[in-house]
């Protein structure tokens, strides 16, 4: 899990002209913070033209060796903190995102996402990211949702569906305007 704030003055160079790709991070072995997990997989069972990973428990080596390989667009699925009420999802462009890592989290893997894409950055992964994000209800050790985001899963799902969309449509419109 992360904390996400909005910073206008990130500027990154998108690489574009291939499918995106959903990425579910997370542990479930904290509650709400697999959510992504959860989503990338029932997305995965929706539609058969998403390509889907998923990477449980995941630290930052794991995700610059993963970004690296994957040379892709990638929207990521995450639990994160945003002080938005339970339950609600942000999703947004890596561009209009600060990540930073929560010192309080409990998660297993927070430090994992923000450090991995900055070191990936500093590495040569020049892809665009985005990051579907969904504020946990319950991040307290056990296995499975909370009930409270069992509940909100179709519409999350729906969400998490409708944002990959977008994402395809804007990487094939900035692909189409390169040389």
């Amino acid at each position: 899990m992360f904390s996400l704030s909005t910073d206008p003055g990130l500027e990154r160079r998108p690489a574009t002209g291939t499918q995106p790709v959903v990425v579910g991070v997370g542990s479930a072995l904290s509650r709400d913070d697999g959510v992504g997990l959860v989503l990338v997989d029932r997305l995965r069972e929706r539609r058969v033209d998403v390509q889907a990973r998923c990477w449980s428990d995941a630290d930052a080596a794991t995700v610059v060796s993963n970004l690296l390989e994957l040379d892709a667009p990638v929207l990521f699925v995450d639990c994160a903190q945003m002080s938005l009420p339970p339950g609600e999802f942000r999703c947004f462009d890596e561009q209009r995102a600060a990540l930073r890592i929560r010192r309080d989290s409990v998660s297993t893997h927070g430090l994992g996402l923000a450090e991995g894409l900055a070191i990936a950055r500093q590495l040569g992964f020049v892809r665009s990211v985005s990051i579907f994000a969904v504020q946990p209800y319950s991040l307290v050790p056990g296995l499975g949702l909370s009930p409270s985001m069992e509940a909100r899963l179709d519409g999350l799902t729906d969400a998490l569906s409708d944002s990959f969309d977008q994402l395809r449509v804007e990487v094939s419109e900035r692909a189409a305007t390169l040389p």
